[in-house]
């Protein structure tokens, strides 16, 4: 068996500042920015995001639902905004 794993390259450490959706689930947040990028499996979006403790972290998804809405305040220029992410069968949903 090698002693490397795929997953020593590419998933978010324990630790890190980057989170994903799940990770902040259900929680009222404050989306300070985003920025779109291409990835290999198509579009995703990173926030600049503000947690009710005051912590500021990354969040990183390609929620389809999600990534429309951030399309929709970039064109507005309304950040920063509130939000709460919770997921509706299998996918991310924003109120």
């Amino acid at each position: 068996m090698l002693g490397k794993r795929l997953s020593d390259y590419g998933m978010l450490k324990e630790g890190s500042d980057t989170l994903r959706l799940g990770d902040i689930e259900g929680q009222d947040v404050v989306v300070n920015s985003a920025t779109i990028h291409q990835g290999d499996k198509g579009e995703f979006v990173v926030m600049k995001v503000s947690l009710p403790d005051g912590a500021e972290v990354t969040v990183v998804t390609g929620g389809f639902l999600i990534l429309d809405a951030i399309k929709a305040v970039k064109a507005e220029e309304g950040f920063p905004l509130g939000a709460t992410f919770s997921k509706s069968g299998r996918t991310w949903v924003c109120e």
